[in-house]
């Protein structure tokens, strides 16, 4: 055992091409003030933030009924890291050995008819039952009938393997009517686990 400081420009393993540092155990500092200069690929190191899905309107969804919580169809897939986001069902799934603490975003472009609208909601379901909304009232000042209304709602919510999450529309109304969801860049569903 030789106790001390080496000073060396470069490390390169004897053979083959890789190197390791200290043994399993141990513990490598890096003392205050020092700089780790990455100009390769760090793998092992924070998050890496799977299970990511975002999910899109296929088409416009039409007469949705005023006062009722009705699943939003995202039914066009953008990314599903894992296979994840179903688009037949519209939910997403926490695959086997991929539970942790989860960020989601369930957005929609809403547009309710001038009659009398009181608010939109958007919801985030957890195994079909609500866990988080937002709501979006008509006398908040860019509140517009008949134009679209983005509503989004962020959570972050802790899963398990086989939870499934969903995202709900509520149009409350009380002139009668329907609501719509359009298809443009306001509508989204979208997820990413945060940490185990």
């Amino acid at each position: 055992n030789i106790m001390g400081t080496l000073f060396v420009d470069k490390l390169d393993p004897q053979s083959g091409t890789s190197l390791e540092l200290g043994s399993s155990g141990d513990t490598i500092t890096i003392p205050s003030g020092a700089t780790i200069a990455n100009s390769g690929t760090a793998t092992g190191f924070g998050e890496t933030n799977t299970p990511i899905f975002l999910a899109t309107l296929g088409s416009t969804q039409n007469n949705i009924s005023r006062s009722t919580q009705t699943k939003i169809t995202y039914a066009a897939e953008v990314i599903d890291s894992d296979n994840a986001f179903d688009t037949s069902t519209n939910r997403f799934t926490v695959p086997s050995g991929k539970g942790g603490k989860y960020m989601f975003i369930v957005s929609a472009s809403a547009q309710m008819p001038s009659y009398d609208p009181q608010a939109i909601m958007t919801s985030l379901y957890k195994n079909g039952s609500q866990v988080a909304f937002h709501q979006y009232f008509a006398n908040e000042p860019d509140f517009q009938n008949d134009q679209d209304n983005q509503v989004p709602l962020v959570t972050i919510q802790n899963l398990s393997a086989g939870d499934y999450v969903e995202g709900y529309i509520n149009f409350y109304q009380s002139d009668g009517g329907t609501g719509n969801i359009q298809v443009n860049n306001g509508t989204f569903f979208q997820g990413y686990r945060i940490t185990t």
